[in-house]
């Protein structure tokens, strides 16, 4: 399949921070192989991988994209062939926005191990960044994006922005918690003069002093 460059992909995403590439190649040579090496197993698999299987999984992998903007992690996988790789076999476009305020985690799993049949595995070589929200349950990641070119420097980047998106949104918070304390404060004074000034007038009142030829 034909890979999109990246920044032209996201050339007219508003508020684009930056953009993270693919290792195709390294992709799409780990699940070929390792696709390969399954449909060994069952000969019969073997024309279905050669016919269609192994041009699905790298125009799947081609496919995807993603990037950091001001919203959160936008992610997305292009319109592609699947199935019998005909017309209505075409699997259309997705996208995916993961806002920084929902992001509780964003880790990366480091490659290790092999995968496959024991007979015939294949070394693990993919790294795995995978973000968590409060909403993600049972192990299943709301993001799993697997074979960044720089998955530490798309980690950094989004830890960076998430503190600076929560530093802004508790800096509009805190200016409207000082002026209800403020008002708080001024209508307890209010408060405490009203009651000196009944004090008052209960006293003049139970002393009968006369204002104006007036007896109070």
């Amino acid at each position: 399949g034909v890979v999109c460059n990246m920044s032209d992909y996201f050339a007219n995403e508003e508020g684009l921070i930056e953009t993270f590439d693919f290792d195709y190649d390294l992709l799409n040579g780990f699940d070929t192989s390792l696709e390969l090496r399954s449909s060994l197993l069952i000969f019969c698999s073997l024309p279905c991988y050669f016919a269609c299987e192994r041009d699905n999984i790298i125009d799947r992998n081609n496919a995807q994209h993603v990037c950091v903007t001001h919203d959160g992690i936008r992610y997305s996988v292009d319109r592609h062939k699947a199935g019998l790789r005909c017309d209505c076999a075409m699997a259309g476009r997705t996208t995916k926005t993961v806002p920084f305020d929902k992001i509780t985690d964003c880790d990366i799993e480091e490659a290790a191990g092999a995968s496959g049949p024991v007979c015939c595995m294949v070394d693990n070589v993919i790294s795995s960044v995978n973000v968590d929200t409060a909403s993600s349950e049972g192990g299943v990641h709301e993001v799993v994006l697997r074979g960044l070119k720089d998955p530490h420097g798309f980690k950094k980047l989004v830890w960076k922005v998430k503190r600076e998106v929560c530093s802004v949104v508790g800096g509009d918070v805190a200016p409207v918690s000082d002026d209800m304390s403020r008002h708080v404060e001024l209508l307890e004074r209010q408060t405490d003069l009203l009651r000196e000034q009944r004090d008052i007038l209960r006293t003049i009142a139970g002393a009968g002093v006369v204002v104006d030829d007036v007896k109070i």
